[in-house]
């Protein structure tokens, strides 16, 4: 989902014509918080708005050369939750018994 959002003709040519430095640092910040809240801490899940603010901040990173393009993951394993993993885990444990 997040690939296709980045691949949006529109958001890009949207993002083309934004020259306001306030915006541009309200769109990083807006993202920014975005991501900390359901990617980072898993505090709350995402919504389509989060989708759209973290991939609008990305975007400007890459237009402005302060990200690079990274493939994730690199280790071509898939970061799990804590919890998830004892889960995992546990029901292993209980099915070899």
């Amino acid at each position: 989902m997040f690939a296709q959002q980045c691949q949006c003709k529109e958001l890009t040519a949207h993002l083309a014509y934004i020259q306001d430095e306030d915006v541009l640092e309200t769109i990083k910040n807006v993202g920014t918080l975005a991501f900390q809240e359901v990617c980072l801490n898993r505090t709350r899940p995402m919504q389509l708005k989060d989708l759209l603010s973290i991939t609008r901040m990305v975007a400007l990173g890459l237009r402005d050369r302060s990200r690079t393009q990274l493939h994730f993951p690199q280790d071509h394993t898939q970061s799990i939750p804590n919890h998830i993993k004892r889960k995992r885990e546990s029901k292993a444990r209980d099915f070899g018994r």
